[in-house]
């Protein structure tokens, strides 16, 4: 699963040419298909379609001019990164600071959109006078990337590629809710998680999920809550022996083994007994894996297992 990443910048110059390739690129490519501003290429949907240079003034069938095409862009983008660049003083008694023009008409247009749209700019060389963001988006949050003296320290620069990294991350619950990534292209309840340090996140829940575990706001949930809230409308028994599974296969996966659950999710406020009818049982299935992308990407599907399972020393198993 990928997402397309617009980058607005001060075109033209060696500092925003050298933040898009050596920061910003490296930084997404994992999950992102960056387009710079610069580039020949329409957001159409999920696909980024090759257009021929044209002149400002022209109007091609579909295309427009190099104008449009921003805007098509950050009308469709997933996320759209914003780098600043640094402000410039004004002349003589001026003492107003200057931003680039274009850079923050554009990010005007995107937030207007009310679309996620990230802010980085170049590092401070005296931070005491300069301001960190212009007074309009002051509250917003930003990356302030590295003084020029510290521009080739492999490591901080690694640094701020993981915070540019984890800004857009943390847009991808809203970016797949607006898109409805998971809308109904699995039979069976479906999630997707992402599993990185510190555990997984829902990125995508179909509409029978939601229904199932009866949670509207899966996505963007740590794996923990929703394995609480489950647990909570299961027997106590039951849940604390689905729990105890899940940690172990969670163990599994990260092992790089592809477990098999067999304790099931049944939803009852009742405790069972030797005898009674089993209300329902939902056994998670692990459907897809990828380990090559990070985070680690897994699909799990949720079946109907009633008519299977049994009911023994006090735990449905299939």
């Amino acid at each position: 699963m990928s997402f397309s990443c617009f980058v607005i910048s001060p075109l033209g110059t060696k500092d925003a040419t050298f933040v898009l390739k050596e920061i910003i690129k490296p930084a997404c490519k994992s999950n992102y298909k960056v387009i710079g501003a610069d580039e020949e290429v329409m957001i159409r949907g999920d696909k980024q379609i090759k257009v021929p240079k044209t002149k400002d003034n022209d109007m091609e069938a579909g295309i427009g001019s190099i104008s449009d095409r921003v805007f098509n862009n950050l009308e469709n983008a997933d996320i759209v990164i914003a780098y600043l660049g640094s402000p410039q003083k004004g002349n003589g008694n001026d003492k107003k600071w200057y931003w680039n023009g274009n850079v923050m008409l554009e990010a005007g247009y995107r937030m207007g959109l009310r679309k996620p749209i990230v802010f980085v700019r170049a590092g401070r060389e005296n931070e005491e006078i300069e301001p960190l963001l212009p007074f309009d988006i002051q509250n917003r949050t930003v990356v302030e990337l590295l003084k020029k003296e510290y521009s080739d320290d492999y490591d901080a620069l690694e640094k701020k590629r993981k915070e540019i990294r984890d800004c857009c991350d943390k847009f991808i619950p809203l970016i797949l809710t607006s898109r409805d990534e998971m809308k109904e292209r699995h039979a069976w309840p479906a999630i997707t998680l992402w599993f990185r340090e510190g555990g997984g996140t829902v990125i995508g829940a179909s509409k029978a999920a939601k229904e199932l575990f009866g949670i509207e706001q899966l996505t963007g949930m740590n794996l923990n809550e929703v394995i609480n809230k489950i647990k909570a409308k299961m027997p106590k028994k039951q849940a604390e022996n689905f729990e105890n599974e899940q940690s172990k296969m969670l163990g599994e996966l990260m092992r790089g083994q592809i477990p098999r659950a067999k304790v099931c999710m049944v939803f009852s406020k009742q405790t069972l007994s030797a005898g009674d009818e089993i209300p329902n049982a939902w056994l998670p299935v692990i459907s897809s894996y990828n380990k090559d992308i990070t985070p680690w990407e897994v699909t799990v599907l949720y079946y109907d297992v009633k008519e299977n399972a049994t009911f023994y020393d006090g735990i449905v198993r299939l």
